[in-house]
């Protein structure tokens, strides 16, 4: 079965306050797009790559891509106003046939090679996987005015990260799906799955290090 990765850097950072979206920004003179490229080009059972970028910065994707000599890259396309039509997007330009598709945030520079490797190998026996971590925190969920409404079992609780990595039936259909649902604007693809009860989604085990850069503090 081949393995595709789709790797999402169609947003703007709006939160970084800097004038060239966040994955531009650079960690130790890397480009931080550069990071997620390069690691999912070097892993060995990763077969191709889509990269889906915010379509005024194309080009900088381009020349990235070209200085990391990249072997697997299928194609760089626009992405959408939202990381919903980003992802709906890299998915419609993978080949149509059955195969594992990963879809990773090219906010997340520092995947590991096992998380890939899990993400890839849990899908030989489920059709749909997000990564997790366990939540070091407790998290209340609050009514529309604040109040806490629930405590949860923090046991029971998981941040989300990714890849998020299906079977290329679920997540297209999930995108089909959900681009009749226009209102619904899901924030990662494991929950649109869930949403319209397409797989049962498991979990792989993530990494703390495997963060997500949203603020300027993150970038130190």
């Amino acid at each position: 079965m081949k393995k595709y990765a789709v790797i999402l850097a169609g947003g703007i950072g709006s939160r970084m306050n800097t004038t060239v979206p966040k994955q531009l920004l650079e960690i130790d003179g890397v480009p931080i797009l550069a990071y997620s490229l390069r690691k999912f080009e070097e892993h060995p059972q990763i077969d191709g790559i889509v990269l889906v970028m915010h379509g005024d910065y194309i080009h900088e994707g381009e020349r990235i891509a070209g200085e990391l000599n990249l072997q697997k890259l299928l194609k760089i396309i626009p992405g959408g106003s939202s990381r919903k039509q980003s992802s709906f997007n890299g998915v419609a330009a993978l080949p149509e046939e059955e195969s594992f598709v990963l879809i990773h945030d090219a906010a997340r520079p520092f995947v590991s090679d096992r998380i890939i490797s899990d993400c890839c190998n849990i899908l030989e026996t489920c059709r749909a996987a997000s990564t997790v971590i366990e939540s070091s925190d407790t998290v209340y969920i609050l009514e529309d005015n604040g109040v806490v409404n629930e405590i949860p079992d923090r046991s029971k609780v998981v941040m989300v990260q990714t890849p998020q990595c299906f079977h290329y039936s679920v997540i297209a259909e999930a995108h089909r799906l959900g681009a009749e649902d226009p209102e619904l604007n899901f924030t990662d693809d494991s929950g649109m799955v869930h949403h319209y009860g397409l797989a049962e989604v498991r979990c792989v085990r993530g990494e703390l290090a495997n963060r997500k850069i949203t603020n300027p503090g993150d970038l130190l």
